[in-house]
């Protein structure tokens, strides 16, 4: 799984409209595919999958459109909250959760650092489920070539 790209953060804060008086509200969502969305009119015990959701975004709050996006201590604080429910999503599972706490600006740092090494560890562990399998696989044609005439390898 690929780590939530903060570009795509800001686009979709940036695409986000602040007010409307159709709206009620909304909340920004990280998706299991490491996306992220806005969602209008979210109400309580709406059933979402996702890895974690927003507090609700009132109307005319500022926490979307155009200005919010170029507001940097407010986009690193509350991609930084996303990116920790990601690593708890990949370390423990961990789903659904709803986030309101912005870590402080020292932590962000952290965090991002703490991604990185949840993505190498994913990417080692994917590289080793590659070996095992095709390890399985080699053993397997060895053992039918013991028990027949005819010589397989793999990619035959």
């Amino acid at each position: 799984m690929k780590k939530p790209n903060k570009e795509q953060y800001i686009e979709t804060i940036g695409s986000g409209e602040d007010y409307s008086p159709d709206w009620h509200g909304k909340n920004v969502v990280l998706h299991f595919d490491g996306t992220f969305e806005i969602i209008y009119n979210y109400k309580a015990g709406d059933k979402f999958n996702y890895i974690g959701r927003g507090e609700r975004l009132d109307n005319g709050n500022g926490y979307v459109g155009i200005e919010a996006a170029y507001d940097t201590d407010y986009i690193n604080r509350s991609y930084a909250m996303f990116l920790n429910a990601w690593i708890n999503y990949m370390e423990r599972g961990t789903h659904g959760s709803f986030l309101d706490i912005f870590p402080a600006y020292d932590e962000c740092i952290e965090i991002e650092k703490r991604a990185d090494g949840v993505v190498m560890k994913s990417s080692e562990a994917l590289e080793k489920q590659k070996n095992n399998f095709r390890n399985g696989i080699d053993e397997l044609y060895e053992r039918l070539n013991k028990v027949s005439n005819v010589s397989i390898t793999a990619g035959a």
